[in-house]
């Protein structure tokens, strides 16, 4: 057995994915584990379909275990979303690596860039930067080139390849003797606004689905995962969409203090101040976002800013490390994984709902804030969902 783990959000899965995936299988994976975001992702926005369908959508594909990346980790920043991930693959005991896609596709170009960024010098020349009110992103790919060079540099602006360095950084900080793939990245940029064959983005993807356009969306997913996404929207369980929660966020945010909203993740420098004369302002959420933005502070990190204050979930729980280990879903392969992981795993592993119920602590904490998450997001979608979906959703085993 040679196992692989995945990072990804599927949201939704579409043909790039599939690639990703039969690359990886083509690297010597025998089998493979995907860590897939919970129901918000890490734009600070609701997914747009269910984290079971999502599962139901990567095992259909070529997944063989579906593991929960928790909210905490799964709406954090780029740090924190692969700490939290790879943690998970790491805890497992029997992963032997991770892959990614990529930019650049070059592995080693990577690495170089992921050492550059932890170096003292970079970590020195950082504040500078930092100090002009540039994001943190774009202040720390500055700070590289001062030291390292433009070449080393170039590769911190491309966001997959971000990503990918992520990754490395959080295996060497866990001490994780890991194997790394790099998959070229195929077809479309992230986020770009067209296609390419049957190539598209999923933020291309999604944007079709706001506008009611699921057939446009067809040709550019898997047969299987397009036949999950048409029951769900069939069902009126997708598309999930932050404007039916607009005003609900902006009550959120219209009664709270300063001193509240300083709590959430990624405020600093007096940005609550800012954000909460937006909300008294602003009409509606995309309204609100730009009125906030600046140079230094991004559209994803205030979007995050806003769904932490409206999910309750507090600073800090990124910088530690995911507490158990839940499974969304499974195949014979996954099966196997998890066989061998039942002795190898130096963290829980959570198969039954009900078990969600028996965690105490930190575990407990962190099993909250999905459900409430869970809860909240089945108001997003076009007919309103029940309540307590984590607690009543069934294993998918195919």
């Amino acid at each position: 057995m040679k196992i692989v783990g995945i990072v990804a959000e599927y949201n939704p899965f579409h043909y790039g994915h599939l690639h990703h995936i039969l690359e990886t299988r083509k690297k010597g994976a025998t089998h493979i584990v995907a860590v897939v975001s919970g129901h918000f992702v890490q734009r600070g926005e609701p997914a747009i379909i269910s984290k079971f369908a999502r599962t139901k959508m990567a095992l259909a594909n070529g997944v063989d275990l579906v593991l929960e990346l928790p909210l905490p980790w799964s709406m954090s920043s780029a740090e924190g979303f692969a700490l939290g991930a790879i943690s998970i693959l790491r805890g497992l005991g029997c992963v032997g690596g991770f892959s990614f896609g990529s930019e650049c596709g070059n592995l080693e170009a990577l690495k170089q860039a992921a050492f550059a960024c932890d170096s003292p010098k970079a970590l020195e020349a950082l504040p500078y930067y930092l100090g002009q009110g540039l994001s943190f992103p774009f202040a720390r790919q500055k700070a590289v080139s001062q030291i390292f060079g433009e070449d080393i540099a170039d590769v911190l602006q491309n966001p997959n390849d971000q990503l990918g360095i992520e990754y490395l950084r959080a295996a060497h900080r866990l001490h994780w003797d890991s194997h790394p793939i790099c998959i070229a990245r195929t077809g479309v940029q992230h986020d770009q606004n067209s296609s390419h064959r049957h190539f598209a983005s999923a933020s291309l993807l999604r944007q079709w689905m706001m506008k009611g356009l699921i057939d446009q969306v067809e040709c550019f997913m898997p047969s299987a995962a397009f036949e999950i996404l048409k029951e769900q929207w069939d069902q009126g369980a997708a598309p999930s969409s932050l404007q039916n929660l607009d005003r609900c966020v902006l009550a959120r945010l219209r009664t709270m203090e300063p001193e509240e909203l300083a709590l959430c993740p990624d405020v600093s420098e007096g940005l609550e101040y800012r954000i909460l004369q937006a909300a008294k302002k602003a009409q509606n959420l995309p309204q609100l976002y730009d009125m906030v933005k600046t140079k230094r502070y991004t559209h994803s990190r205030i979007r995050r800013i806003c769904m932490a204050a409206f999910l309750q979930l507090p600073a800090g729980l990124s910088r530690q490390l995911p507490p158990i280990i839940r499974v969304l879903g499974m195949n014979h392969r996954g099966k196997e994984i998890l066989s061998l992981a039942a002795q190898e795993s130096t963290m829980p592993i959570i198969s039954r709902s009900k078990e969600l119920l028996m965690q105490n602590g930190f575990p407990a904490q962190v099993v909250e804030l999905e459900c409430r998450a869970g809860n909240l997001w089945g108001l997003c979608t076009p007919r309103i969902l029940p309540s307590d979906m984590d607690l009543t959703a069934k294993l998918t085993v195919l």
